[in-house]
């Protein structure tokens, strides 16, 4: 048994009710490792079986597979919660961890929104154990399955072994002829010497060994082995990535180091981390938009927003999560201080029973936000966009600014639009947005 403190669901709606979700966490090569980055990514459709189903027996027996599992369910979250127990709670069995097993937790709130159930999560907890001597962890499937399919896997791999060979060798030829055809790196920085978005690129170079298939490029920084491609060879390189299934796609985006590269300390400020939708999901500090700081509030300069730099135009847009109610004030500032006309919004407020975004804009009339009025004077409802007009006023200023905000609501979490039509309406519905 562990006692813990629970942690707290950030949301401004009315609660039902909290559930508390236990995930055991696998071992691989030694080590226990976290699944997902948060609760968000996780997929909660079994989950939210468990809540629906009427039968206790199922329940348990449910829980008795090595998954995430929920062990608790209150009307009113409590600080403290001792996990293990054995005891039930709202018909949710609190059963014993398994002797040297990692967890972590997390809490899943019921909201009420509308006549749909919607749901809220916590962060996840910080990994605890239940120590005893003989640990016997859950151990992933995989590693089991790897000694009944060992022998399997040998011949598996002598023949794969033959085809890299094969592969390799047609790789070189492919390699050799491309050499003439795709101009050099010198070439290519010679462009446009002066561009500031080309100074930016080879300035905040990330580590990376280069495209496979690409020799010149090989031990050089990631940035700089995928120079821009001219329009006029443009058609041909991609006939060239589209070869073989897609084989050179597939080793261009692989060849992009996934990690997080630059520094980002401003986020991981204790007064800035509430300003955070995702834990996992930061500001650089390099590109981060700095607001105004306000006198004798600390972290008031930060919001989680970075710059994009657009053909060659630096800083040409700005990146954002969804806003949260404590940072409706800081958004609506930003859009103020860097005189922005025009906002992208690719999410809809609720997603798969999920908060994606709180809603930053008056439903109707005016609201205001900080040091911002925001007004809402038009809206038009589209088959895959809505389109809306704010009208804004600053505390001890006269001026007013018009906003439009464009929300694409055809494009489904974690996927992409099922056909292509619908995304260029959205910027030609902003005349050239």
């Amino acid at each position: 048994m562990v006692t813990v403190e629970l942690p707290v669901v950030k949301t401004t709606e009315k609660v039902k009710g909290y559930y508390v979700v236990v995930v055991p966490l696998k071992k691989r090569a030694g080590k226990f490792s976290k699944p997902w980055d948060s609760p968000d990514e996780m997929n909660l459709e079994e989950l939210l079986k468990e809540i629906n189903r009427t039968s206790r027996a199922l329940r348990l027996r449910r829980q008795a597979e090595p998954k995430a599992y929920i062990t608790a369910y209150f009307k009113d979250l409590p600080g403290e919660f001792t996990l293990g127990d054995g005891q039930v709670y709202g018909d949710f069995q609190n059963r014993p961890l398994q002797n040297g097993q990692e967890y972590v937790f997390f809490v899943l709130a019921v909201l009420e929104i509308s006549e749909n159930t919607m749901y809220a999560t916590s962060p996840y907890s910080d990994p605890v154990v239940s120590v005893d001597i003989d640990p016997q962890p859950i151990v992933d499937e995989e590693e089991g399955l790897m000694w009944v399919v060992g022998p399997v896997l040998a011949v598996i791999f002598i023949i794969c072994i033959v085809i890299a060979i094969l592969l390799f060798k047609r790789k070189r030829a492919e390699s050799e002829a491309r050499k003439g055809s795709l101009p050099n790196n010198k070439e290519q920085l010679s462009h446009h010497p002066n561009d500031p978005v080309e100074l930016r690129r080879l300035n905040f170079q990330t580590p990376g060994s280069g495209v496979s298939g690409y020799p010149s490029n090989l031990h050089m920084p990631s940035m700089v082995s995928h120079p821009p491609i001219p329009i006029a060879e443009l058609a041909d390189h991609l006939e060239r990535l589209k070869a073989n299934d897609n084989l050179k796609f597939s080793q261009e985006y692989e060849s992009i180091d996934p990690g997080q590269q630059f520094t980002w300390e401003n986020s991981n400020l204790e007064v800035n981390k509430p300003k955070n939708r995702y834990a996992n999901v930061i500001a650089y500090d390099h590109s981060r938009v700095l607001l105004s700081a306000i006198e004798g509030v600390p972290g008031s300069d930060y919001i989680n927003a970075n710059y994009i730099d657009g053909y060659r135009k630096q800083n040409a847009y700005i990146a954002t999560q969804g806003s949260l109610p404590e940072t409706f004030g800081d958004f609506w500032r930003m859009i103020w201080e860097q005189h922005t006309a025009n906002i992208v919004m690719m999410t809809k407020l609720e997603e798969r029973s999920r908060v994606k975004c709180d809603q930053y804009w008056p439903t109707r009339g005016t609201e205001t936000y900080g040091l911002i009025q925001v007004s809402l004077l038009d809206t038009v409802e589209l088959a895959t966009y809505c389109v809306r007009t704010f009208a804004l006023y600053k505390n001890g200023s006269s001026e007013k600014r018009e906003v439009r905000q464009f929300q694409f609501t055809a494009w489904p979490d974690h996927g992409v639009p099922g056909a292509p039509h619908p995304v260029p309406g959205l910027p030609a519905a902003g005349e050239g947005l």
